[in-house]
């Protein structure tokens, strides 16, 4: 089964940004569910069967709201598989993120799409790599190491413990190459 066409969104990275959301999801099966809440209780009292329940009376692609927000649920492994995978380009992630994370995480990778996202990601994956983290964790360690001989001489004293931590995550930041 193909993604409905009322998904899709506008591909070229430069001008889709500015088209307006697509939240008519008239074309596509489901209900509202509750006034204010829609879906939600059935949702967080048992998501699985939530979704059985919706996969058995709608099909793969149903429309959905949580909590005041809509959407669309999509089951099945080939319909996860095209929207993850999205050869086509027809899904945004900056587009879905930015109304409810875009304050918290602004221009980062999570908000980024297609090519220039794929090489945003390409930079930073040798600072994930297996030796990357075992070295980030060994000097790691060593900072801690230091920090825990020094708070040892207030071992019998109250301590401001947030400015120690903090203290301690900065140093870890501007010391761990």
């Amino acid at each position: 089964m193909a993604i409905p066409s009322a998904m899709k969104t506008v591909t070229n990275y430069d001008d889709y940004i500015h088209e307006p959301n697509n939240e008519d999801f008239s074309s596509i099966p489901g209900d509202k569910g509750l006034p204010l809440v829609g879906h939600s209780i059935g949702f967080y009292k048992d998501p699985y069967e939530w979704a059985l329940k919706n996969y058995k009376k709608y099909g793969p692609v149903v429309q959905v709201r949580l909590l005041g927000s809509s959407g669309v649920l999509v089951l099945g492994p080939d319909l996860m598989e095209q929207l993850f995978l999205d050869p086509g380009r027809n899904f945004s992630s900056k587009m879905g993120f930015m109304a409810r994370v875009a304050t918290f995480f602004g221009n980062s990778l999570i908000m980024e799409d297609f090519e220039h996202h794929r090489h945003q990601r390409r930079i930073l994956q040798t600072a994930f790599k297996n030796e990357s983290l075992k070295h980030y964790t060994n000097e790691i360690n060593k900072i801690y190491d230091r920090a825990m001989n020094e708070w040892e001489a207030d071992a019998n004293t109250t301590i401001p413990f947030f400015m120690y931590i903090k203290e301690l995550l900065l140093e870890v930041a501007a010391e761990v190459p």
